[in-house]
């Protein structure tokens, strides 16, 4: 199952009542090979920029920083859908690789 904003042409944003350093998620795009802006946040603001093309199955994307994330924004152009499966997020001390992955260690 995969989960995304209430309209296609609204943003999705991933907000945490408790901020946390580490974030991955399968980035779903069910309409064609468009770039997806994602913006990460902190306390103090933006904390820096990355893009997913995503895929039909899900495409992994992933974020770990030292400073705390508040909100992560997903923007998509137009009336295009961005979709969502297995997030997993939270306060990470150290990365394993062969348990996340590939991961964007920096901005």
């Amino acid at each position: 199952m995969a989960v995304g904003p209430n309209e296609f042409q609204n943003n999705a944003v991933y907000s945490f009542t408790v901020p946390v350093n580490a974030f991955g998620i399968d980035v779903v795009n069910t309409t064609g090979v468009f770039t997806i802006n994602i913006e990460v946040f902190g306390a103090g603001g933006s904390l820096g920029t990355s893009s997913s093309s995503g895929s039909v199955t899900g495409k992994f994307w992933g974020v770990y920083s030292d400073v705390d994330i508040t909100n992560i924004r997903f923007m998509l152009a137009g009336d295009n859908a961005e979709l969502f499966s297995n997030a997993r997020f939270g306060a990470a001390t150290a990365l394993d690789n062969s348990t996340w992955g590939s991961i964007k260690t920096s901005f």
